[in-house]
């Protein structure tokens, strides 16, 4: 499990709303069209970018050099994925931030988001119908386990 946190931590007025938008690879520049149309439809928000990729943890037969160069690789897709959404949803006049970028158990890092951002509600990307992303994937696991109302944008 890698886990890269924002270094910034700037402050959110307490009369904003905080929106988890959690991307990867698949769903990041999609989703982002839908959240500025959601943001922009009257919801005062802060997007809070957090890029997620679900995976096992790496076997220990792997040689800690070629998992070094596995990890900086992912690290960097992610970096350019992230600078895409946030330079889209920037551009159409919201205001996003990115908050971190995590590689391992997924619902469990979205729920730990979830604690110490405290959103007023996530928004998981979703490449499948919503309807068969809910069989046993990550936005399921969200759903069931979140406190906090969660959205799922195809």
């Amino acid at each position: 499990m890698i886990t890269v946190q924002s270094n910034k931590s700037e402050a959110i007025p307490e009369n904003r709303a905080r929106v988890l938008l959690v991307i990867s690879d698949s769903t990041g520049t999609d989703v982002a069209e839908r959240v500025v149309k959601f943001v922009k439809s009257g919801f005062d928000a802060v997007v809070l970018v957090q890029y997620i990729v679900d995976m096992e943890p790496i076997p220990p037969m792997v040689s800690v050099e070629e998992e070094k160069r596995f990890f900086s690789e992912m690290r960097e897709k992610g970096r350019r994925i992230v600078e895409k959404v946030i330079s889209k949803l920037t551009s159409e006049g919201v205001d996003a931030r990115f908050v971190g970028m995590h590689f391992g158990i997924a619902d469990e890092e979205v729920l730990r988001a979830e604690k110490t951002l405290k959103p007023d509600v996530i928004i998981v990307g979703c490449r499948k119908s919503p309807l068969k992303g809910l069989s046993k994937g990550l936005a399921e696991k969200i759903v069931a386990e979140a406190k906090t109302p969660v959205l799922i944008a195809k």
